[in-house]
């Protein structure tokens, strides 16, 4: 999950917009001005869950991602974007849809395509095209 959100995160700076990392050495504090987007497919991940405590603490808007949306981390969130995602980490018995793909595969295939559309809206709803991102890609590669 979090590989994907650093993508997300690095796809907003292409657009234009300031977007951070957690954990990373460079970000900020977070503040009531914030949003924070976390994802967890069972909304239960300790480490998010004490991020998204420290968020709220703060007054900042919470956004979770995640597949079980009564889940600690779905309580706590200000937003929330359920996937029906099934699997093997977080399904009970009764489950009749279940991956065959192993752990959270299926989560996370479909929390990149949805972040990729999220992306795809933004660039639509700016103005922009593939060409401005690109221009604020890393050139130090």
């Amino acid at each position: 999950m979090g590989i994907l959100l650093s993508t997300f995160a690095m796809r907003l700076n292409h657009l234009g917009f300031t977007s951070h990392v957690v954990g990373s050495v460079t970000c900020p504090p977070i503040s009531s001005e914030d949003i924070l987007l976390v994802a967890s497919s069972s909304g239960e991940t300790a480490t998010v869950r004490e991020v998204v405590i420290k968020a709220a603490r703060e007054k900042a808007t919470v956004a979770a991602v995640t597949a079980v949306p009564n889940s600690t981390i779905g309580r706590l969130a200000s937003q929330n974007v359920f996937l029906r995602a099934p699997s093997s980490l977080n399904s009970s018995e009764n489950e009749t849809r279940m991956s065959k793909q192993p752990m959270k595969t299926l989560f996370e295939q479909t929390l990149f395509v949805l972040l990729e559309c999220i992306v795809l809206m933004l660039l639509d709803q700016t103005g922009q095209t593939a060409v401005d991102m690109s221009r604020r890609h890393g050139n130090l590669e």
